[in-house]
């Protein structure tokens, strides 16, 4: 479960890179494009990883 989770955000975090959403037009569209390319797949990796670090071996969040 952990992998595919792992996996899971590995892809969306390569198609947010790879996609192409939109093509912007003006200088602050673009700017705006490449702060959310450049800040999105790390946050979701690192979001990702706290989650399945919290979860455990048993897959239950904080041992609840």
């Amino acid at each position: 479960m952990h992998l595919i989770i792992i996996l899971g955000a590995l892809a969306l975090a390569y198609g947010l890179r790879k996609a192409n959403l939109f093509t912007p037009s003006t200088w602050v569209q673009r700017w705006q494009r490449s702060l959310l390319l450049f800040i999105s797949p790390p946050l979701l990796l690192i979001t990702t990883a706290i989650a399945a670090t919290c979860m455990g071996h048993q897959g239950q969040m904080l041992g609840l």
